[in-house]
C-alpha cells in the first residue's frame, strides 16, 4: 500500500473539520473525506472529490458522496476509487522531477 499525506479541510463559516485522504492498493487509488463529528453531522454535508486533467483543467473523473466520521477502526466507506490505468490516461509525467502530476480538487458542501 502507498499513501499520501492526509490534508485537513476547516470549514471557514463553521469551523468543522474534515480530512482528506488517498492511497493505493493494487493499482486501484482510493480518495475519501472524513469528518471529525458524528454519523448525523456527516449527513449534513458531501464530499465532491474530482480529478482534473492538469493540461485542459477538465473534470475527469468525480464522485460525490457523504463524508465518514473518523472512528477507532479506519475503514474506507465511500470514497473515489480509480484503477491507475483511467488514471495515466491523463496525468502528466514531469521528466525533470520523475514523478506523475495529476490535480485533485476538493470541495465540501453543506446541505
Amino acid at each position: 500500500m502507498v499513501t499520501w499525506k492526509t490534508t485537513k479541510i476547516r470549514l471557514l463559516e463553521s469551523g468543522e473539520m474534515f480530512f482528506f485522504r488517498i492511497n493505493k492498493i493494487n493499482n486501484i487509488f482510493s480518495m475519501e473525506v472524513v469528518m471529525l463529528g458524528s454519523e448525523e453531522e456527516c449527513r449534513q454535508h458531501k464530499a465532491e472529490v474530482s480529478a482534473v486533467n492538469p493540461d485542459t483543467k477538465e473534470v475527469v473523473i468525480k464522485s460525490i458522496f457523504n463524508p465518514r466520521p473518523i472512528s477507532a477502526t479506519n475503514s474506507e466507506d465511500l470514497c473515489l476509487s480509480v484503477k491507475q490505468t483511467s488514471l495515466s490516461k491523463f496525468w502528466r509525467h514531469d521528466q525533470e522531477a520523475k514523478k506523475y502530476l495529476v490535480s485533485i480538487c476538493v470541495q465540501i458542501h453543506t446541505i
